[in-house]
């Protein structure tokens, strides 16, 4: 059901599937399944029970590598570019139209589902138990690296850019409208959801168990530092600024409306200051 919802005219293709395969020349080695068109490139290699399903229009290449039980299906239309490697059992999902790129690593039981329109990039490593979902409309570059169970849903449209970072359990559920960008770096558990439109720039780090909810509209810049257990919730409206450092066990919770600006440091007490406190002093 997923793969006719995601692509509606794949079983209307897979009736030239056979066709193909007796004309083509590397049919014999490779095993590909699909439809060519244009100056396109397939390097295929799979190894235990792979499937592939490929459809390229104008200057395609596809270079895959799958071992294990993978799956690989993917449409490219316009100048499109796909190197995928994936091992253990994976699963890619690939829809390009324009100048794409696509550059997937995938390891262990990851899934990587893609959708670029445009001139959009995407640069995805992904090991242990990883998801990536992707939507990007315009110009759009996502840079992403997760490891070990982490999941990224993406939604870029305008001139975006995502650069992810995610190790342990973490989550990035980020959506960017108009000229945005998005530089996160997590660690441990860790949430991040974000909602940007207009001109905002969200450059988040967070290590330990730490959750950031932020939504900018308008021109807005969020400038975030977390470690240990702290959270972060931010709602930005017209032009404003946020730049907040937080350690220890912290919780900022902002609202700002207008032309305002936030400038937060919360360090770890001094080594006197609980000794002074408990003799009554201030």
């Amino acid at each position: 059901l997923l793969i006719r919802a995601v692509f509606p005219n794949l079983f209307l293709v897979a009736a030239h599937f056979g066709n193909f395969n007796k004309r083509h020349p590397c049919s014999r080695q490779t095993a590909p399944q699909g439809a060519v068109s244009g100056s396109s490139c397939f390097i295929l290699q799979g190894s235990g029970s792979s499937c592939f399903i490929l459809q390229g229009s104008g200057s395609s290449c596809f270079i895959l590598q799958g071992s294990g039980s993978s799956c690989f299906i993917l449409q490219g239309s316009g100048s499109s570019c796909f190197i995928l490697q994936g091992s253990g059992s994976s699963c890619f999902i690939l829809q390009g139209s324009g100048s794409s790129c696509f550059i997937l690593q995938g390891s262990g039981s990851s899934c990587f589902i893609l959708q670029g329109s445009g001139s959009s990039c995407f640069i995805l490593q992904g090991s242990g138990s990883s998801c990536f979902i992707l939507q990007g409309s315009g110009s759009s570059c996502f840079i992403l690296q997760g490891s070990g169970s982490s999941c990224f849903i993406l939604q870029g449209s305008g001139s975006s850019c995502f650069i992810l970072q995610g190790s342990g359990s973490s989550c990035f559920i980020l959506q960017g409208s108009g000229s945005s960008c998005f530089i996160l770096q997590g660690s441990g558990s860790s949430c991040f959801i974000l909602q940007g439109s207009g001109s905002s720039c969200f450059i988040l780090q967070g290590s330990g168990s730490s959750c950031f909810i932020l939504q900018g509209s308008g021109s807005s810049c969020f400038i975030l530092q977390g470690s240990g257990s702290s959270c972060f919730i931010l709602q930005g409206s017209g032009s404003s600024c946020f730049i907040l450092q937080g350690s220890g066990s912290s919780c900022f919770i902002l609202q700002g409306s207008g032309s305002s600006c936030f400038i937060l440091q919360v360090p770890a007490p001094p080594a006197g200051l609980e000794r002074e406190a408990a003799r009554g002093g201030k």
